[in-house]
């Protein structure tokens, strides 16, 4: 079984040429948490309210997890009613 048959909205892929917009996965966050830790603006600038990316580089990856984690939706719902993932509501 595969998390877009749980949770639909998660097997969503909207290409527009070589964009493709669609919902993470916790095999993302891996990837996101690297990308992270190698830098994501300007060493000079925080273009962030709260300054996450300046955690430890050995813990950005597992803090970017919990956050993701902690700010994902907390249930989904089909069948005419909305359904949401990662802060997104399609109807």
């Amino acid at each position: 079984m595969s998390i877009a048959k749980v949770l639909p909205a998660l097997g969503l892929r909207i290409t527009a040429g070589p964009l493709e917009l669609r919902g993470i996965t916790d095999d993302d966050l891996v990837t996101l948490g690297e990308l992270a830790v190698a830098g994501i603006h300007a060493p000079d600038r925080m273009p962030f309210y709260h300054p996450w990316t300046e955690a430890d580089p050995s813990e950005l990856p597992l803090k970017f997890a919990q956050y993701h984690w902690n700010s994902a939706p907390r249930g989904a719902r089909s069948g005419g009613s909305s359904i949401s993932a990662s802060g997104a509501t399609a109807c």
